[in-house]
């Protein structure tokens, strides 16, 4: 029951995973992969041209908000408009508000009424067949 609402973008060259009832809004992206080979001008070590990414169960991202390689996000997160991720946000906990650019913890012990967007779901499915 994951969903990407209209003109989003998933690029994927190595492993995107979403979880369970993991809503994306409008025009998001997620990408794993930076395209290009980017290194350190003095040591010459190349970083990572990709990652995995992993959006947890029940998460409600906004709309425009991106996510890179190396993202991860907990269970139960919300994710404010117009956000960037890219970095593993677990260490927060469930039930997280964040936001900004690059995405930081902003509030603790938030989440959507999950169980009743559930019921909506099931009572329009079951009236759809009808």
């Amino acid at each position: 029951m994951s969903s990407l609402a209209s003109k989003g973008k998933i690029i994927c060259t190595q492993e995107i995973v979403f979880g369970t009832y993991a809503r994306l809004g409008s025009e998001c992206q997620v990408i794993d992969t930076n395209f290009h080979e980017m290194m350190d001008t003095v040591t010459q070590q190349k970083f990572p041209l990709k990652a995995p990414i992993r959006i947890g169960n029940y998460n409600f991202i906004s709309n425009r908000v991106t996510f890179l390689s190396k993202s991860n996000t907990p269970d139960y997160c919300t994710v404010a408009s117009n956000s960037l991720c890219n970095k593993d946000y677990t260490s927060f906990g469930n039930a997280i508000l964040i936001g900004g650019v690059p995405a930081q913890l902003v509030k603790e012990n938030i989440t959507r009424d999950w169980e009743g967007e559930k019921d909506n779901l099931n009572r329009y499915l079951k009236n759809s067949f009808i």
